[in-house]
């Protein structure tokens, strides 16, 4: 069999507090409705607990991997899928605040230049003043931003940290970070302690201070990360895998994972045109699209029409190639499967555990009831992967002889179905800056 799944990046919205009138997925329908002939709409349960989501989660969950395995590991997956290479090393975000700025808008507005620079001057001070707190403590400046690499045996697991945006600078001696790893947590909290002497009296913010621009009162490190150590899907799955992306997260995680990566275009014909080629090589391609994610909800609709348009069928040109073992047991035969997720709910401020609607269709995949591909339509349906970890594996082996039937089924189960858990209250959306 030969295998395609397309991971459409922050496709949907979160079906239980939509924003007004159609999402996006529901007005792109007309170009995903020939794409559904015989396929099976369903849905995909990363989390159930709102303190469980992530992006990093919910991506791990495509990829056969439960969530709970990379809770601590975005930013250390990022630098991996950024060629940086932490190796088992922790990392941490380093931002700057405004010690007098209101509730939710504490970080302070810096150029780039100017943070690095501040972030130098700290780690220069600390190694003076608290040489044993900063051991083994180096910073790196990549592409997403700030961080600090400690190379020393100190972990840093479980310790609770705020990022920068979501800070209440009026109680900022609570935000601290704390708990977990004790080490860990002491040298986060040296950090911003000694902070205070070094910006106090620096230049730069001696210079923001004439021009009446905030100044850096406190560095804030947060988010404590590590590369996780994840059994390797392709022997796993007994499948030679590819994963084409240009999202440094994703190339980390699949890194991680031991899948072999291909960057990807922007162009959705290019990237249909290398998926295409690289069915010809390998079992399983992964395409990640992030066109949805980038766009801003009132053009999103726009980039999944492109995508249903000019990224899927090639792929699905390609893969009818290969024929349907169901009229000619010569061939070899295919499958198709399409995630619309992770959700924009899956991020912070207000993580929530939304599931993912998906689409599968190939080689003994039929539809008994045939559903448009919307958030609303996958609520419906009984077709659920729960937990989602588990999709990846029921759409290479589901329904083939050699794998055990489900316990439960009924016209659309294809994976067994539990009770719904109840969902926590919802806060309220913080408005968009």
């Amino acid at each position: 069999m030969k295998y395609a799944a397309v991971i459409m990046d922050g496709a949907p919205d979160d079906p239980f507090d939509p924003p007004e009138g159609p999402s996006p997925l529901a007005l792109a329908q007309p170009a995903f409705s020939p794409l559904l002939t015989n396929a099976r709409v369903g849905r995909a349960i990363p989390f159930h607990d709102p303190g469980e989501p992530s992006r990093a989660g919910a991506l791990a969950a495509i990829l056969a991997t439960p969530p709970a395995l990379v809770l601590q590991a975005h930013l250390a997956l990022e630098a991996l899928g950024s060629n940086l290479h932490p190796g088992p090393n922790w990392l941490a975000a380093l931002d700057f605040i405004t010690a007098d700025a209101p509730a939710g808008d504490a970080r302070t507005d810096l150029l780039p230049a100017e943070r690095a620079t501040l972030a130098r001057d700290l780690l220069a001070h600390a190694r003076a003043r608290i040489p044993d707190a900063v051991d083994g403590l180096d910073l790196l400046e990549t592409p997403q931003g700030l961080r600090l690499i400690d190379r020393s045996s100190r972990a840093y697991a479980g310790v609770i940290t705020t990022p920068p945006d979501d800070l209440d600078p009026a109680s900022l001696k609570r935000a601290l970070p704390g708990g977990g790893d004790p080490a860990g947590s002491e040298t986060l909290r040296a950090i911003v302690e000694t902070s205070r002497d070094v910006l106090r009296s620096h230049d730069i913010n001696a210079a923001r201070a004439a021009n009446n621009l905030p100044t850096a009162d406190l560095a804030w490190p947060y988010a404590p990360s590590v590369v996780p150590r994840l059994p390797p899907l392709p022997e796993r799955l007994g499948l030679s895998i590819t994963l084409l992306t240009r999202d440094p997260l994703v190339r980390g995680l699949a890194r991680a994972l031991a899948i072999h990566t291909a960057d990807a275009p922007a162009d959705h014909a290019d990237l249909a045109r290398i998926a295409a080629d690289a069915l010809g090589s390998f079992d399983l391609v992964i395409v990640h699209d992030p066109s949805p994610y980038l766009a801003p909800r009132d053009t999103r609709h726009e980039a999944l029409t492109s995508s249903a348009q000019r990224l899927l069928p090639p792929i699905v040109d390609r893969l009818t190639s290969f024929g349907d073992p169901e009229s000619d047991a010569q061939a070899r035969g295919w499958r198709l499967l399409v995630v619309a997720g992770p959700s924009h709910a899956h991020e912070p401020p207000d993580p929530q555990p939304s599931p993912m609607p998906f689409f599968m269709r190939g080689a003994w995949v039929r539809a008994v009831v045939q559903r448009p591909f919307t958030e609303d339509d996958a609520l419906e349906s009984d077709l659920a992967a729960d937990p989602a970890h588990e999709l990846l594996e029921y759409f290479l082996k589901g329904g083939l002889a050699r794998v055990k039937a489900p316990a439960r089924r009924s016209k659309d189960l294809l994976i067994p179905l539990p009770s719904p858990k109840p969902r926590a209250p919802r806060k309220p959306r913080r408005p968009a800056r």
